[in-house]
């Protein structure tokens, strides 16, 4: 009787602390157990690390604004952040630059079987079938964003951006 007392003791103490990680990890699908707020991530290098969504607002070569938040998606964070911009500071930027990070309407294609093609080496480097994701809007967009960033103002704009 005591060994199954023990055995339910130590059952409990899993148990609420199972309960308790649920609980810290609230609506994302994952947490961190030395940054509870921090969900996992995907960064550049493929990697899984525990992190922020971190973005800043310049204007003029000054940081007139910057925030944080918990969500991978750059693309739902960016209206957010300008409306809170908009509330902190009493006025809208009226010009947005952002990278293509904060682009996020794709078309997924993917080829069905790329096994004994000979032009898979030159495809692909994945051990997977070739895969791309494609915008649509953004392909209908590029010619007028090329007019934009090649003017004089897209121009300055790219350089103000790129300081720091």
């Amino acid at each position: 009787m005591k060994e199954y007392r023990k055995k339910l003791k130590v059952c409990i103490k899993k148990l609420q602390k199972y309960r308790k990680q649920r609980e810290n990890r609230g609506n994302c699908n994952s947490y961190s157990k030395t940054d509870p707020d921090a969900p996992f991530m995907r960064m550049k290098d493929e990697t899984l690390k525990a992190a922020y969504n971190v973005r800043a607002a310049v204007e003029g070569e000054y940081l007139t604004g910057a925030g944080s938040c918990a969500t991978p998606n750059d693309g739902a964070n960016l209206k957010p952040f300008l409306e809170r911009l908009k509330v902190t500071l009493g006025n809208v930027h009226e010009q947005v630059t952002v990278d293509a990070g904060y682009e996020s309407e794709v078309t997924v294609y993917e080829c069905e079987d790329c096994e004994g093609c000979p032009l898979r080496e030159r495809c692909t480097a994945s051990q997977k079938n070739r895969r791309m994701d494609v915008s649509k809007k953004l392909l209908a967009f590029c010619d007028e964003s090329e007019e934009n960033i090649k003017g004089d103002e897209g121009i300055l704009l790219r350089a103000n951006r790129s300081t720091g």
